[in-house]
């Protein structure tokens, strides 16, 4: 009769576990798909309670290094070539003999 009624308490209390341990999975999903899709980064944050904070914060780091590696990359491109607007014409092996 006692396990009846602490039943729902149980169940409860696995449920809420369960999210901490996959509701972060799932927000990192999410955020690894719009990245790839090219939309703006948002920061990764995890609710309060959930597992995997040192997560959350390796991925900020791994975002924004990427992100300031490509804008590095713009700059680069642009203060190289600022005359050309189109790419140059492939270059071409030729062999000897």
């Amino acid at each position: 009769l006692v396990s009846l009624l602490l039943a729902p308490v149980f169940i409860w209390d696995a449920i809420k576990l369960s999210h901490r341990f996959a509701g972060p999975i799932v927000r990192v999903r999410r955020l690894l798909a719009q990245f790839a899709d090219g939309q703006d980064f948002k920061a990764v944050e995890f609710r309060d309670g959930d597992f995997w904070k040192s997560l959350a914060s390796d991925l900020n780091r791994a975002f924004n290094r990427k992100i300031a590696s490509e804008a590095n990359s713009e700059n680069e491109n642009s203060r190289l070539s600022p005359f050309r607007s189109e790419p140059s014409e492939p270059f071409e092996l030729r062999k000897n003999g």
